[in-house]
């Protein structure tokens, strides 16, 4: 069944009260007034089809979570998959809705353990997977939203998408961001969200590429830091050997990561949060030694040219390098989270 874009080609009303153009350039300074009145794209001409129903996935199924994979075919070509999980006692018909890091896979290893986990809260779950084609985090995030369009008619009686919580780590950090930018534009409210270590709100400069030069331990960092990992995730999880198969290994959607540094390291991201709403409520986890998340740059624009904005967005720094997404501790941080709200 074929679902057209939520918005019509060319600025409609929707899209004059918030501020969005049809152009896909960011802004070139990071000034936070810029960005901030500095209008969105927007991607009205593009239409999803779901390629046959969803697909039962009993491979991934568990005694608490039954998955489906959606097979997508964008209007301009695109294609991508979503998969998602139903929770088999469910306390809540809010999708908690996330997208992957840059070359993880979509259903296996980490993305797929913290699916089931979070079903094992009693929480349902979309997870997008990244496409086959190169597009922006703009596009990437808007797309996410036709998604859902879907889901929600294939899982109307399991389900509803009008109001869903959003979670993601790095690159899914930051398409959720922009899941959370255009939701008024799809009449959606995004609930709350968890999101670590987003990265690049401008794009890479001369700051970021002086401050490398001048700490090279950086990468010995990350090199510890993924066998710290590693470590810990053969002591404390029962299925450690699951998380190998972490990395995106198909054919077809290792293109589609290498192709993402369009969405990564653009500076959208930057863009993206200046336009987050006033009154949305989130939490973002910064770790000390990344250096993509630019963390100085990324809490001025959160808080507005005032340094007062989004109050009930709140934010951590804590000890760890990018790889830190991988902790055990990072995944109880985000399912303390959801388990604390209120349903």
């Amino acid at each position: 069944m074929s679902v057209a874009a939520m918005m019509s080609e060319g600025p409609g009303p929707d899209e004059r009260k918030l501020g969005i153009v049809h152009s896909t350039r960011p802004p070139q300074k990071a000034d936070v007034f810029i960005l901030q009145t500095s209008p969105l794209p927007t991607f009205g001409d593009i239409s999803i089809d779901l390629l046959g129903d969803p697909i039962p996935r009993p491979d991934l199924d568990t005694r608490f979570v039954n998955y489906y994979q959606l097979n997508q075919h964008f209007s301009d070509g695109t294609r991508a998959r979503g998969v998602v999980g139903i929770a088999l006692n469910p306390i809540s018909d809010l999708p908690i809705v996330g997208e992957p890091a840059w070359f993880t896979s979509l259903d296996r290893g980490f993305n797929q353990r913290t699916s089931d986990r979070l079903g094992e809260l009693g929480r349902h779950t979309y997870r997008q997977g990244v496409p086959n084609q190169g597009h922006s985090l703009y596009r990437n995030s808007w797309d996410v939203h036709l998604a859902l369009g879907v889901v929600a008619q294939k899982f109307e009686d399991k389900l509803q998408t009008t109001i869903i919580d959003a979670e993601g780590d790095s690159n899914g950090a930051m398409t959720s961001t922009g899941v959370i930018a255009y939701s008024e534009a799809f009449d959606r409210v995004v609930r709350d969200g968890y999101f670590v270590d987003p990265c690049m709100v401008s794009r890479i400069g001369l700051e970021e590429a002086l401050k490398f030069l001048k700490h090279p331990e950086y990468i010995a960092k990350e090199a510890y830091c993924l066998f710290r990992q590693a470590i810990r995730l053969i002591n404390e999880e029962e299925d450690a050997t699951s998380y190998i198969k972490t990395i995106e290994l198909s054919t077809e959607y290792i293109i589609g990561n290498a192709l993402l540094p369009r969405a990564l390291f653009w500076g959208d991201l930057g863009h993206l949060i200046a336009h987050i709403p006033e009154t949305q409520k989130a939490h973002y986890r910064l770790f000390e030694h990344s250096i993509g998340n630019q963390k100085r740059k990324f809490h001025k624009i959160l808080r507005g040219p005032n340094g007062t904005s989004r109050q009930a967005v709140t934010t951590e720094v804590i000890t760890g390098t990018h790889l830190s997404i991988a902790n055990p501790k990072t995944i109880n941080a985000k399912l303390e989270y959801f388990r604390n709200q209120t349903t």
